[in-house]
């Protein structure tokens, strides 16, 4: 069955709680279908920010935009992603790539790949 059209927000996870809650609620308000986060070195984790988000959401699908597949261990990305999906009720969309910068990949411990 093909998929509807949606909209989604590329939302950026701050450090503070209370101010990503505020904006995932205000996301599902304004009725966007999906929030999309990024896996960059520097940036608070993903999966927990997603898991949060869910929480405090209904409806809204949430994506990870594009995973650095340079910082994970096969097998533990894919029960991360497995867990999430369970703790958000199927809600969750993942994207995965390699590195988009020297540093992320190095941070990684792949040596700097790159995904162009």
């Amino acid at each position: 069955m093909p998929r509807q059209f949606c909209f989604g927000a590329n939302l950026y996870i701050p450090g503070d709680r209370a101010v990503w809650v505020a904006k995932c609620r205000d996301a599902e308000r304004s009725r966007y279908d999906v929030i999309s986060i990024a896996d960059h070195v520097g940036l608070p984790p993903c999966f927990p920010a997603l898991v949060l988000a869910a929480e405090n959401t209904e409806r809204i699908h949430l994506n990870t935009l594009v995973l650095n597949a340079a910082f994970y261990n096969p097998a533990l990305l894919a029960r991360e992603a497995a867990g999430t999906d369970q703790f958000t009720d199927g809600r969750l969309e993942i994207g995965l790539g390699a590195a988009g910068r020297r540093i992320a990949g190095q941070a990684g411990g792949r040596g700097g790949l790159y995904a162009w």
